[in-house]
């Protein structure tokens, strides 16, 4: 089904063919596993299975008589099996571009932490090609049977009674709309200088709330009035605070690691010390071996990113910049709920 001229039709019609093409979309993208060299498969099947669980989360209502619950609560856990694989990925991106900021004696920290994230990001890899990947394909002819048919009903008279897609998709958007507003107006008025950790789980969520609402205008893209613009500018702001985010998660991580890396130090240590032939040169080896300033250097870099990230997100997105994307978006939800009153 080719998802095109969506704001016609029944919202039941209209969700469905939009589920279905991102269904086909992780269907393709599972295609490809088998290809060494397509090293954006598995992201492309990531990308899919999101934007397909987003949809059926978004449109339940309308898909309510044919996509039971069970389903949707299948596509969850199908769609959550692959994050641990996306942020080793993404804190692997980071960590690499990262390297010429080190001195080479404080290198040891990075290729410690490198590896330690290489082996995380293979074992969830492996556990995608396994047990997600037999979950999609038990699912995946189960929901394409629900999504191929609908119900509608009818009065004595033949009228149909459906509700139009601009009409669910407006309030759908007025909805995200607010409550971006209110999460952007949150993130504006915080409290001193710096960002605590209310702060950043509020503009965690609206991340979040940025990116389901950017799911919902992708689809009508053509057939809204500068849809590709107010698109741009969420995806601008996503990327904003998506790299924000994953910069918390970076100092996360480290912390973990400067306690991990000390005890994998110690144990060492102690077993050189205690081995039946203790050898000297091996021992001192060993004990200028310290992955900790390493570590360190990684952690500041990644506060010092997250700052600079907090400014321009203020600069560009709070305040003035948040009310006009706001207005942006409010004005195009209510537009399409016109567009449905309009056409009955």
């Amino acid at each position: 089904m080719d998802p095109t001229g969506l704001l016609m039709l029944s919202a039941a019609r209209a969700v469905r063919m939009t589920a279905l093409a991102q269904l086909d979309a992780a269907v393709a993208a599972y295609g490809r596993f088998d290809n060494p060299e397509d090293l954006e498969a598995l992201h492309d099947f990531r990308v899919a299975l999101r934007r397909l669980r987003s949809c059926t989360q978004a449109y339940q209502d309308a898909l309510s008589d044919t996509v039971p619950k069970k389903s949707r609560k299948q596509l969850r856990r199908l769609a959550r099996a692959t994050n641990e694989a996306r942020d080793a990925e993404v804190r692997i991106e980071w960590l690499r571009s990262q390297e010429h900021h080190l001195p080479a004696r404080q290198r040891i920290g990075w290729l410690w932490l490198l590896e330690r994230l290489e082996a995380r990001k293979a074992k969830a890899y492996d556990e995608i090609r396994t047990r997600a990947i037999k979950d999609f394909l038990r699912l995946e002819p189960k929901l394409r049977k629900q999504l191929q048919r609908y119900t509608v009903a009818y009065d004595l008279d033949g009228q149909a009674h459906e509700t139009p897609f601009a009409e669910v998709t407006g309030k759908q958007i007025k909805q995200h709309g607010k409550e971006l507003e209110r999460g952007l107006w949150r993130a504006a008025h915080r409290e001193g200088g710096n960002a605590s950790s209310a702060d950043v789980q509020t503009l965690h969520n609206t991340r979040i709330q940025v990116k389901r609402l950017r799911y919902l205008l992708e689809p009508i893209q053509e057939e809204i009035k500068d849809g590709k613009q107010i698109i741009k500018q969420l995806k601008e702001l996503q990327d904003l605070l998506g790299d924000l985010h994953d910069a918390h998660l970076h100092a996360q991580e480290i912390a973990l690691a400067v306690e991990a890396a000390a005890a994998a130090r110690a144990r060492r240590l102690l077993d050189i010390a205690l081995g039946s032939e203790i050898d000297p040169a091996h021992l001192r080896a060993e004990q200028r071996r310290n992955e900790h300033a390493g570590l360190v250097t990684l952690a500041r870099l990644a506060k010092a990113r997250a700052e600079a990230l907090l400014t321009e997100i203020a600069a560009h997105y709070l305040d003035d910049g948040a009310q006009t994307l706001v207005r942006h978006v409010t004005r195009l939800g209510q537009s399409l709920l016109e567009k449905a009153r309009n056409d009955k």
